[in-house]
């Protein structure tokens, strides 16, 4: 199993408030706040659903083991030699902070990025150990190897037109049917946006 969590939030979004306001036709600052946090709010639902960091945030990944570990059955602990692939979600990866695993006394290390290699260009990014290297053993426990890294396109202007475009839309829906939903309803989703999400989702 893994799972994979922000741990520093991007500084700003793909559109800001002015942006947004523009597209809405909205002069006034009444709503503001409201931009704001709806901006937000498309830019993780996005982000989810694509499987890819919009702007430059702090992710960790983390993994029970290291991949291609065979289990000791006799053993609470994790057979070393595995030559396994990390694959990273949310794409594109800009690079590696650290890889952290539990060994087999408890004790949390950190691994010397002699030790791997990472191919950062593929989406997903790839880490595989170096060259006549293996992953170490790991402690059997849940979350025992953590891999932090930096993602996204980048700073706002980074950010690709094609997904400005999709928060707009869907941005421009929301906005526009907010009184209609309830907390038992999900909004939808503009149909051209469903399609896009389905054609750029890793």
């Amino acid at each position: 199993m893994s799972s994979n969590i922000v741990l520093i939030d991007p500084a700003e979004e793909p559109l800001s408030v002015d942006q947004a306001k523009k597209h809405l036709k909205q002069e006034d600052a009444e709503d503001d706040d409201l931009i704001g946090d709806m901006l937000t709010g498309v830019r993780q639902f996005l982000e989810d659903q694509l499987n890819t960091q919009l702007v430059t945030a702090t992710r960790l990944e983390t993994l029970d083991t290291f991949p291609g570990h065979a289990e000791c059955q006799s053993e609470l602990k994790y057979a070393g030699g595995g030559r396994g692939v990390i694959t990273l979600r949310f794409p594109p990866v800009q690079t590696i902070n650290a890889i952290r695993y539990v060994d087999t006394n408890g004790v949390q290390q950190t691994l010397s990025p002699s030790e791997y290699v990472a191919d950062l260009r593929s989406r997903p990014a790839r880490i595989e150990p170096a060259y006549g290297k293996a992953w170490p053993a790991t402690r059997r426990q849940l979350n025992a190897v953590e891999v932090e890294f930096v993602c996204g396109f980048g700073p706002e202007p980074s950010v690709p037109r094609i997904y400005k475009q999709m928060i707009r839309s869907i941005l421009g829906h929301w906005y526009v049917t907010r009184e209609e939903a309830t907390e038992n309803e999900l909004i939808p989703i503009p149909f051209g946006a469903g399609v896009l999400i389905r054609q750029l989702r890793y």
